[in-house]
């Protein structure tokens, strides 16, 4: 028998997968285990911790700039400035929630964790009912009035897109403010001191709920809501590196659930 043969066949009994078969993967997950430590999704290396929690942060950041010059009044002068800066926001808005709801993704959609089910769902409620608010309110009556002639006074339409906007983004704003608490108890209780700076969450997103993103308390409101979004984020990618390590190593396939 050839060398090459040999070696073949010492690799066969050594337990190496043949063509085609499956790599192994998370119980109730689609993604196989990672390779060197570091978690994959689909086969694809996940960015190291840091850059998950800058990922996070970004939207609400991005929003607390926008901030900064937000009209605090809708006029034929701030017309064009007040729905240009509301078109990106229809993407920042959402990626908010999405952040929030994406502390969540080892542990929903399990039946027996019902917390994350709610946090998830209020996250998302956050996305859809505020970013109604920034396409009516901000887009289509920013457009409106910068619409208007020279000198118009505000038409009835105009009112009336407000009318439709702001009880949207009232239940938008209610969303993210539940999906804050239940963060903050739950993250207090899994991580102890690593999870404290969650509380801040509650404080951010309740001056988003009264003030929008306008400066200085909306704003920073938001921005709080990002950075610890992304703290967050960054801790729950570091606590996944030892455990996705494990898995490697494991061949009952270790469960992410309890990060």
């Amino acid at each position: 028998m050839s060398p090459g043969v040999a070696a073949r066949d010492a690799t066969r009994r050594a337990g190496t997968p043949h063509r085609g078969a499956r790599p192994a993967a998370f119980p109730g997950r689609g993604c196989a285990l990672p390779v060197a430590g570091f978690p994959r999704l689909g086969g694809v290396r996940a960015p190291r911790p840091a850059v998950q929690g800058v990922l996070a942060a970004l939207p609400g950041l991005s929003l607390m700039a926008a901030g900064t010059v937000h009209p605090h009044s809708l006029t034929e002068e701030s017309a064009r400035l007040w729905w240009t800066l509301h078109v990106p926001g229809m993407v920042a808005f959402p990626l908010v929630g999405v952040a929030l709801a994406a502390l969540y993704r080892h542990r929903f959609p399990r039946r027996d964790d019902p917390l994350a089910w709610l946090v998830v769902l209020a996250s998302f409620g956050y996305a859809i009912f505020y970013n109604a608010l920034d396409i009516l309110s901000g887009v289509g009556a920013g457009w409106v009035t910068s619409r208007l002639p020279s000198g118009a006074e505000r038409p009835d339409e105009v009112r009336s897109i407000f009318a439709i906007g702001g009880p949207l983004g009232e239940i938008g704003s209610w969303c993210l403010l539940v999906a804050a608490v239940l963060v903050t108890v739950d993250l207090v209780r899994r991580w102890g001191v690593a999870g404290a700076p969650a509380v801040l969450l509650v404080p951010g997103a309740w001056a988003v709920h009264v003030d929008h993103i306008y400066w200085p308390l909306g704003a920073l409101g938001m921005g709080v809501v990002g950075v610890v979004t992304g703290y967050l984020a960054m801790v729950l990618a570091r606590r996944e590196e030892p455990v996705a390590a494990r898995a490697t190593r494991d061949s009952d396939g270790t469960r992410l659930s309890s990060l």
